[in-house]
């Protein structure tokens, strides 16, 4: 098998990219940000395994930001959001949609709860990549 990056030239991937980036509207599909760096993220990888030849579910186009962000928090285990996504069984890109939604919230309203306020401050307290 070819070195990954180099499978990403192929013309198989660009064209499951191209369908993805379609069906997501050309939107990062965490923060809805339209006019950035577009990326397509696999939600998981398998051993000898193109990355053209997965189903179009396991894919997601994410900003630059965003895939960064998820790949921090794969890759750290000890991360506040991994283990509440766990704890919840929801995926972790869900876990940042819901913040990015809270934190449009609370930017956009002078007068939020402060029940949510309590919530948000507890959930959403880690470091800042």
């Amino acid at each position: 098998m070819s070195n990954y990056l180099e499978l990403l030239e192929r013309q198989e991937w660009k064209n499951k990219r191209l369908e993805i980036l379609q069906r997501d509207t050309y939107q990062c599909q965490v923060c809805l940000n339209k006019n950035v760096v577009l990326q397509v993220h696999h939600t998981y990888y398998k051993k000898n395994k193109n990355p053209w030849e997965y189903p179009n579910y396991s894919l997601i186009t994410l900003c630059e930001f965003c895939h960064e962000r998820v790949h921090h928090l794969l890759n750290n285990k000890e991360n506040t959001y991994y283990n509440i996504s766990v704890f919840w069984g929801i995926s972790l890109i869900d876990f940042l949609k819901l913040e990015d939604r809270l934190m449009t919230m609370i930017k956009q309203r002078g007068d939020i709860d402060p029940a949510i306020l309590l919530i948000t401050s507890q959930i959403i307290t880690r470091e800042q990549i």
